[in-house]
Protein backbone atom coordinates (compact mmCIF):
# COMPACT_ATOMS: atom_id res chain seq x y z
CA UNK A 1 0.00 0.00 0.00
CA UNK A 2 1.27 3.44 -0.90
CA UNK A 3 1.56 5.90 1.97
CA UNK A 4 -0.47 9.02 1.19
CA UNK A 5 1.55 12.14 0.56
CA UNK A 6 0.90 14.86 3.12
CA UNK A 7 0.32 18.49 2.23
CA UNK A 8 0.44 20.99 5.07
CA UNK A 9 0.32 24.74 4.67
CA UNK A 10 3.27 26.59 6.21
CA UNK A 11 2.08 29.09 8.78
CA UNK A 12 4.31 31.75 7.26
CA UNK A 13 1.95 31.87 4.28
CA UNK A 14 -0.90 33.09 6.46
CA UNK A 15 -0.65 36.81 7.13
CA UNK A 16 -3.20 38.09 9.60
CA UNK A 17 -4.43 41.66 9.61
CA UNK A 18 -3.26 43.47 12.74
CA UNK A 19 -6.17 45.88 12.82
CA UNK A 20 -9.19 47.02 10.89
CA UNK A 21 -12.93 46.39 11.03
CA UNK A 22 -14.49 42.97 10.53
CA UNK A 23 -13.01 39.64 9.45
CA UNK A 24 -10.56 39.59 6.54
CA UNK A 25 -9.84 36.57 4.41
CA UNK A 26 -6.64 35.29 2.86
CA UNK A 27 -6.17 32.82 0.04
CA UNK A 28 -3.45 30.19 0.14
CA UNK A 29 -2.70 27.94 -2.85
CA UNK A 30 -1.11 24.51 -2.58
CA UNK A 31 -0.60 21.56 -4.91
CA UNK A 32 -1.97 18.23 -3.75
CA UNK A 33 -0.12 15.12 -4.94
CA UNK A 34 -2.08 13.04 -7.49
CA UNK A 35 -3.59 9.78 -6.39
CA UNK A 36 -3.84 9.22 -2.62
CA UNK A 37 -2.87 12.20 -0.48
CA UNK A 38 -3.67 13.92 2.79
CA UNK A 39 -4.61 17.59 2.87
CA UNK A 40 -3.93 19.14 6.28
CA UNK A 41 -5.69 22.46 6.82
CA UNK A 42 -4.31 25.37 8.83
CA UNK A 43 -6.41 26.83 11.60
CA UNK A 44 -9.15 29.26 10.58
CA UNK A 45 -9.71 27.65 7.15
CA UNK A 46 -13.32 28.33 6.16
CA UNK A 47 -13.38 27.13 2.55
CA UNK A 48 -11.57 24.77 0.21
CA UNK A 49 -11.61 24.55 -3.58
CA UNK A 50 -9.97 21.45 -5.06
CA UNK A 51 -9.63 21.49 -8.85
CA UNK A 52 -8.69 18.16 -10.45
CA UNK A 53 -7.48 18.49 -14.05
CA UNK A 54 -6.70 15.77 -16.57
CA UNK A 55 -3.58 16.30 -18.68
CA UNK A 56 -4.25 19.06 -21.24
CA UNK A 57 -7.83 19.23 -19.91
CA UNK A 58 -8.55 16.28 -22.22
CA UNK A 59 -12.31 15.72 -22.10
CA UNK A 60 -12.00 12.08 -23.09
CA UNK A 61 -10.94 11.54 -19.47
CA UNK A 62 -13.13 12.05 -16.41
CA UNK A 63 -11.19 13.85 -13.69
CA UNK A 64 -12.14 14.05 -10.08
CA UNK A 65 -12.24 12.64 -6.57
CA UNK A 66 -12.86 8.95 -5.92
CA UNK A 67 -12.62 9.08 -2.12
CA UNK A 68 -12.83 11.74 0.57
CA UNK A 69 -12.46 10.89 4.26
CA UNK A 70 -12.23 13.40 7.11
CA UNK A 71 -9.90 13.30 10.12
CA UNK A 72 -12.42 11.35 12.20
CA UNK A 73 -12.55 8.59 9.60
CA UNK A 74 -15.99 9.56 8.31
CA UNK A 75 -16.39 8.75 4.62
CA UNK A 76 -17.73 11.90 2.98
CA UNK A 77 -17.66 10.72 -0.61
CA UNK A 78 -17.32 7.60 -2.72
CA UNK A 79 -18.57 7.49 -6.33
CA UNK A 80 -22.33 6.82 -6.21
CA UNK A 81 -23.79 3.98 -8.25
CA UNK A 82 -27.24 5.46 -8.67
CA UNK A 83 -29.27 8.63 -8.08
CA UNK A 84 -30.33 7.55 -4.60
CA UNK A 85 -26.71 7.26 -3.47
CA UNK A 86 -25.83 10.57 -5.11
CA UNK A 87 -28.49 12.45 -3.17
CA UNK A 88 -27.54 10.67 0.07
CA UNK A 89 -23.79 11.48 -0.07
CA UNK A 90 -22.54 13.87 2.63
CA UNK A 91 -20.58 15.58 -0.16
CA UNK A 92 -22.85 15.93 -3.19
CA UNK A 93 -20.44 15.88 -6.11
CA UNK A 94 -19.71 14.23 -9.45
CA UNK A 95 -16.50 14.02 -11.47
CA UNK A 96 -16.73 15.57 -14.93
CA UNK A 97 -14.90 15.38 -18.22
CA UNK A 98 -11.53 17.13 -18.41
CA UNK A 99 -11.70 18.65 -14.94
CA UNK A 100 -13.91 19.06 -11.91
CA UNK A 101 -13.99 21.14 -8.77
CA UNK A 102 -14.89 20.24 -5.19
CA UNK A 103 -16.07 22.90 -2.75
CA UNK A 104 -15.85 22.32 0.99
CA UNK A 105 -18.14 22.99 2.73
CA UNK A 106 -21.06 22.83 0.30
CA UNK A 107 -23.54 21.90 3.02
CA UNK A 108 -23.85 22.66 6.76
CA UNK A 109 -23.17 18.99 7.60
CA UNK A 110 -19.61 19.53 6.31
CA UNK A 111 -18.97 22.66 8.39
CA UNK A 112 -16.88 23.43 10.30
CA UNK A 113 -14.14 21.89 8.22
CA UNK A 114 -12.14 18.89 9.38
CA UNK A 115 -8.51 19.40 10.40
CA UNK A 116 -7.46 17.19 7.49
CA UNK A 117 -8.82 15.08 4.65
CA UNK A 118 -7.60 11.89 3.01
CA UNK A 119 -8.29 12.41 -0.69
CA UNK A 120 -7.89 10.12 -3.69
CA UNK A 121 -8.08 11.65 -7.16
CA UNK A 122 -8.12 10.16 -10.65
CA UNK A 123 -8.30 10.92 -14.37
CA UNK A 124 -9.63 7.99 -16.40
CA UNK A 125 -11.69 7.18 -19.46
CA UNK A 126 -14.88 5.20 -19.01
CA UNK A 127 -12.89 2.18 -20.22
CA UNK A 128 -10.40 2.64 -17.36
CA UNK A 129 -7.46 4.15 -19.24
CA UNK A 130 -5.59 6.62 -17.03
CA UNK A 131 -3.70 9.82 -17.75
CA UNK A 132 -1.65 12.21 -15.64
CA UNK A 133 -3.52 14.73 -13.55
CA UNK A 134 -2.98 17.88 -11.54
CA UNK A 135 -4.65 18.80 -8.28
CA UNK A 136 -4.85 22.47 -7.38
CA UNK A 137 -6.07 23.51 -3.95
CA UNK A 138 -7.10 26.97 -2.78
CA UNK A 139 -7.82 27.59 0.88
CA UNK A 140 -9.84 30.48 2.23
CA UNK A 141 -8.62 31.49 5.68
CA UNK A 142 -10.50 33.98 7.84
CA UNK A 143 -9.07 35.80 10.84
CA UNK A 144 -12.48 36.40 12.39
CA UNK A 145 -14.64 33.32 12.02
CA UNK A 146 -16.92 32.57 9.12
CA UNK A 147 -17.08 35.52 6.71
CA UNK A 148 -20.28 37.54 6.57
CA UNK A 149 -19.48 39.52 3.43
CA UNK A 150 -17.38 39.38 0.30
CA UNK A 151 -16.73 40.72 -3.17
CA UNK A 152 -16.27 39.16 -6.59
CA UNK A 153 -16.01 40.72 -10.07
CA UNK A 154 -18.26 39.62 -12.94
CA UNK A 155 -17.18 39.37 -16.57
CA UNK A 156 -20.07 39.21 -19.04
CA UNK A 157 -18.65 37.49 -22.12
CA UNK A 158 -20.75 37.84 -25.25
CA UNK A 159 -20.25 35.59 -28.24
CA UNK A 160 -21.26 36.59 -31.79
CA UNK A 161 -24.94 36.68 -30.92
CA UNK A 162 -27.56 37.73 -33.45
CA UNK A 163 -30.81 37.85 -31.46
CA UNK A 164 -32.97 40.77 -32.55
CA UNK A 165 -33.63 41.89 -29.00
CA UNK A 166 -30.18 40.89 -27.85
CA UNK A 167 -28.78 44.37 -27.44
CA UNK A 168 -28.24 45.14 -23.78
CA UNK A 169 -29.18 48.80 -24.14
CA UNK A 170 -28.64 51.23 -21.28
CA UNK A 171 -32.06 50.52 -19.75
CA UNK A 172 -31.70 46.75 -19.89
CA UNK A 173 -28.14 46.84 -18.66
CA UNK A 174 -28.96 49.11 -15.72
CA UNK A 175 -31.82 46.82 -14.67
CA UNK A 176 -29.64 43.73 -15.14
CA UNK A 177 -26.87 45.11 -12.94
CA UNK A 178 -29.19 46.44 -10.24
CA UNK A 179 -31.14 43.17 -9.98
CA UNK A 180 -28.00 41.03 -9.93
CA UNK A 181 -26.45 43.27 -7.28
CA UNK A 182 -29.57 43.09 -5.14
CA UNK A 183 -29.72 39.28 -5.26
CA UNK A 184 -26.11 38.75 -4.22
CA UNK A 185 -26.30 41.55 -1.65
CA UNK A 186 -28.76 39.26 0.11
CA UNK A 187 -25.75 37.02 0.81
CA UNK A 188 -23.49 39.93 1.75
CA UNK A 189 -21.66 39.70 -1.59
CA UNK A 190 -20.83 42.72 -3.72
CA UNK A 191 -20.59 41.87 -7.42
CA UNK A 192 -18.18 44.51 -8.70
CA UNK A 193 -16.84 45.55 -11.07
CA UNK A 194 -19.03 44.24 -13.90
CA UNK A 195 -17.18 44.24 -17.22
CA UNK A 196 -18.56 43.42 -20.67
CA UNK A 197 -16.47 42.04 -23.51
CA UNK A 198 -16.88 40.26 -26.81
CA UNK A 199 -15.33 36.79 -27.05
CA UNK A 200 -14.96 33.92 -29.45
CA UNK A 201 -17.48 31.13 -29.13
CA UNK A 202 -20.60 29.61 -30.64
CA UNK A 203 -23.69 31.83 -30.77
CA UNK A 204 -25.89 28.88 -29.75
CA UNK A 205 -25.31 25.39 -28.40
CA UNK A 206 -27.20 22.11 -28.15
CA UNK A 207 -26.91 20.04 -24.99
CA UNK A 208 -26.59 16.28 -25.21
CA UNK A 209 -29.05 14.14 -23.25
CA UNK A 210 -26.29 13.08 -20.85
CA UNK A 211 -22.69 14.08 -20.10
CA UNK A 212 -20.32 14.86 -21.59
CA UNK A 213 -21.93 18.10 -22.80
CA UNK A 214 -19.48 18.58 -25.64
CA UNK A 215 -20.79 21.86 -27.06
CA UNK A 216 -21.05 23.47 -23.62
CA UNK A 217 -17.51 22.31 -22.79
CA UNK A 218 -16.17 23.89 -25.98
CA UNK A 219 -18.12 27.13 -25.45
CA UNK A 220 -16.93 27.68 -21.88
CA UNK A 221 -13.32 26.72 -22.59
CA UNK A 222 -13.16 29.00 -25.65
CA UNK A 223 -15.08 31.98 -24.28
CA UNK A 224 -13.19 32.14 -20.97
CA UNK A 225 -9.71 31.40 -22.33
CA UNK A 226 -7.28 34.15 -21.36
CA UNK A 227 -9.71 35.77 -18.93
CA UNK A 228 -8.63 36.93 -15.49
CA UNK A 229 -8.66 34.62 -12.49
CA UNK A 230 -11.03 34.95 -9.53
CA UNK A 231 -13.96 36.39 -11.42
CA UNK A 232 -17.44 35.14 -12.13
CA UNK A 233 -17.78 34.41 -15.83
CA UNK A 234 -21.13 34.65 -17.61
CA UNK A 235 -21.18 33.65 -21.30
CA UNK A 236 -24.13 35.06 -23.26
CA UNK A 237 -25.44 33.17 -26.30
CA UNK A 238 -28.55 33.39 -28.45
CA UNK A 239 -30.02 30.05 -27.44
CA UNK A 240 -29.35 26.82 -25.57
CA UNK A 241 -31.16 23.90 -27.17
CA UNK A 242 -32.02 20.45 -25.88
CA UNK A 243 -33.93 17.58 -27.44
CA UNK A 244 -36.97 18.58 -25.40
CA UNK A 245 -36.83 22.32 -26.02
CA UNK A 246 -34.70 25.31 -25.09
CA UNK A 247 -33.35 26.15 -21.63
CA UNK A 248 -32.43 29.56 -20.26
CA UNK A 249 -29.02 28.69 -18.82
CA UNK A 250 -26.58 26.10 -17.62
CA UNK A 251 -23.50 26.27 -15.41
CA UNK A 252 -20.24 24.48 -16.04
CA UNK A 253 -20.75 22.56 -12.80
CA UNK A 254 -21.82 22.79 -9.18
CA UNK A 255 -19.46 24.37 -8.54
CA UNK A 256 -17.94 25.39 -11.85
CA UNK A 257 -14.18 25.72 -12.06
CA UNK A 258 -14.78 28.87 -10.05
CA UNK A 259 -12.21 31.59 -10.63
CA UNK A 260 -10.19 29.45 -13.06
CA UNK A 261 -10.67 30.45 -16.73
CA UNK A 262 -10.18 28.32 -19.81
CA UNK A 263 -11.41 24.94 -18.57
CA UNK A 264 -14.40 23.02 -20.01
CA UNK A 265 -16.27 23.89 -16.81
CA UNK A 266 -15.38 27.55 -16.29
CA UNK A 267 -18.33 29.83 -15.67
CA UNK A 268 -21.89 29.55 -16.90
CA UNK A 269 -23.83 30.07 -20.12
CA UNK A 270 -27.11 31.99 -20.30
CA UNK A 271 -29.30 32.47 -23.35
CA UNK A 272 -30.57 35.89 -24.39
CA UNK A 273 -34.04 34.38 -24.60
CA UNK A 274 -34.30 35.43 -20.95
CA UNK A 275 -33.99 39.03 -22.16
CA UNK A 276 -36.05 38.66 -25.32
CA UNK A 277 -39.07 36.83 -23.91
CA UNK A 278 -39.52 39.61 -21.35
CA UNK A 279 -39.52 42.20 -24.14
CA UNK A 280 -36.11 43.72 -23.49
CA UNK A 281 -35.75 46.96 -21.59
CA UNK A 282 -35.97 47.03 -17.80
CA UNK A 283 -38.13 43.90 -17.54
CA UNK A 284 -35.84 42.03 -19.91
CA UNK A 285 -32.78 43.11 -17.94
CA UNK A 286 -34.37 41.91 -14.70
CA UNK A 287 -35.31 38.56 -16.22
CA UNK A 288 -31.79 38.10 -17.58
CA UNK A 289 -30.33 38.95 -14.17
CA UNK A 290 -32.44 36.36 -12.33
CA UNK A 291 -31.51 33.64 -14.83
CA UNK A 292 -27.85 34.69 -14.61
CA UNK A 293 -27.81 34.81 -10.81
CA UNK A 294 -29.27 31.29 -10.71
CA UNK A 295 -26.51 29.90 -12.93
CA UNK A 296 -23.81 31.88 -11.13
CA UNK A 297 -25.19 30.41 -7.90
CA UNK A 298 -24.46 26.98 -9.33
CA UNK A 299 -20.99 28.18 -10.33
CA UNK A 300 -20.30 29.16 -6.72
CA UNK A 301 -21.56 25.85 -5.34
CA UNK A 302 -25.34 26.02 -4.87
CA UNK A 303 -27.62 23.14 -5.87
CA UNK A 304 -31.28 23.43 -6.79
CA UNK A 305 -33.25 23.91 -3.60
CA UNK A 306 -35.90 21.64 -5.13
CA UNK A 307 -35.27 19.39 -8.13
CA UNK A 308 -37.83 18.51 -10.81
CA UNK A 309 -38.28 15.07 -9.21
CA UNK A 310 -38.79 16.46 -5.72
CA UNK A 311 -35.28 15.85 -4.34
CA UNK A 312 -34.05 18.75 -2.23
CA UNK A 313 -30.61 20.26 -1.66
CA UNK A 314 -28.38 19.16 1.23
CA UNK A 315 -28.74 22.56 2.92
CA UNK A 316 -31.92 21.89 4.88
CA UNK A 317 -33.33 25.42 5.02
CA UNK A 318 -33.94 26.33 1.39
CA UNK A 319 -36.54 23.82 0.19
CA UNK A 320 -39.35 25.43 2.20
CA UNK A 321 -38.85 28.62 0.19
CA UNK A 322 -40.07 26.78 -2.90
CA UNK A 323 -40.24 28.77 -6.12
CA UNK A 324 -39.29 32.00 -4.36
CA UNK A 325 -35.76 30.67 -3.85
CA UNK A 326 -33.17 31.71 -6.42
CA UNK A 327 -32.16 28.09 -6.98
CA UNK A 328 -35.60 26.60 -7.76
CA UNK A 329 -35.21 24.26 -10.70
CA UNK A 330 -37.51 26.15 -13.07
CA UNK A 331 -38.67 29.73 -13.59
CA UNK A 332 -41.97 29.31 -11.75
CA UNK A 333 -41.01 31.98 -9.24
CA UNK A 334 -40.75 34.72 -11.85
CA UNK A 335 -39.75 38.08 -10.41
CA UNK A 336 -39.94 36.70 -6.86
CA UNK A 337 -37.34 34.02 -7.53
CA UNK A 338 -34.54 35.97 -5.86
CA UNK A 339 -34.35 34.76 -2.26
CA UNK A 340 -31.42 32.98 -0.58
CA UNK A 341 -31.47 30.98 2.65
CA UNK A 342 -28.91 31.38 5.48
CA UNK A 343 -27.20 28.11 4.55
CA UNK A 344 -26.98 29.14 0.91
CA UNK A 345 -25.28 32.33 2.04
CA UNK A 346 -22.80 30.27 4.08
CA UNK A 347 -21.85 28.20 1.02
CA UNK A 348 -21.41 31.25 -1.20
CA UNK A 349 -19.21 33.05 1.31
CA UNK A 350 -17.09 29.94 1.96
CA UNK A 351 -16.00 29.77 -1.69
CA UNK A 352 -12.36 30.88 -2.00
CA UNK A 353 -13.24 32.78 -5.19
CA UNK A 354 -15.21 35.27 -3.08
CA UNK A 355 -12.69 37.70 -1.61
CA UNK A 356 -12.90 40.08 1.32
CA UNK A 357 -15.05 43.12 0.54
Amino acid sequence: MLRPASVAVPAVLVLWAACGGGPTTHIVEVTLAPGAATLALPAHTVGVNLLVEAADLDTSYYAGVSSLVDASGAVLFVPPTDAAEYFAEPLRYAATDGSSMVLLPNAPALAPLSASYAITTFAETLAGKSTTLTNRVRLKISDGGSPTSGRIPLHVLRTDTTAACGALDDTARSSFEATLASIFAGAGITVSPILYMGVKGASSITLADAPPLTELDALLATATAGDASDVLELVLVDAIHTRNGDVVGIAGGTPSSTGVPGTPHSGAAVALTALCEAGGGAEGGRSLAIASAHELGHSLGLFHNVEHDGHTSPLGDDAAMGADNLMYWTEDGGDNQTQLSPNQKMVLLANPAVASP
